[in-house]
């Protein structure tokens, strides 16, 4: 189960964006609807991939290859043929698209990978926790890990929590 353990939201002109940081990556298994479409659900977080076949110069992916996990066990062979789909029209339940990571994903390199999550489940996390403005929250921490510099550990703490 992947647990929100806290959010970063930054606001552009009026638009939110969401950083999650997560314990852990959510893992999907995907469930074909129709031919052309699977989706994943995944602890409130979702996924879907939509077919469409590869010509030699227009591959998904680049055509990198992978393995598509379904929940009737069947693995699918991914080598350009599978496209991220468009997971607001396919979710069935108003959704938010977020930047995802944790904690360890963001100390190898601090990006945040694109996510969608029930909007239910955001909401809820936000209504009992508090937010952060500061994307470079996390960043700073491991600047400063790296640098070898002591960080006062009561605010290391309160900064990780």
């Amino acid at each position: 189960m992947s647990k929100i353990l806290d959010v970063i939201i930054l606001i552009h002109d009026n638009y939110k964006q969401f950083f999650l940081i997560l314990d852990k990556m959510p893992v999907f298994k995907y469930e074909r609807i129709g031919n052309y479409c699977l989706l994943a659900r995944s602890d409130g977080f979702y996924s879907v991939y939509e077919y469409e076949e590869p010509s030699e110069n227009c591959r998904a992916f680049a055509g990198h290859k992978f393995d598509i996990h379904l929940l009737d066990g069947t693995i699918i062979k991914a080598y350009g043929q599978w496209w991220a789909g468009d997971v607001q029209k396919r979710a069935p339940e108003p959704i938010k698209q977020v930047g995802i990571n944790t904690i360890e994903g963001l100390r190898k390199c601090y990006v945040f990978m694109s996510g969608h999550i029930s909007q239910k489940k955001l909401e809820e996390w936000l209504a009992h926790n508090e937010p952060s403005n500061d994307y470079r929250k996390y960043d700073k921490i491991f600047t400063s890990q790296r640098a070898g510099w002591q960080v006062d550990e009561v605010r290391r703490r309160e900064l990780v929590e």
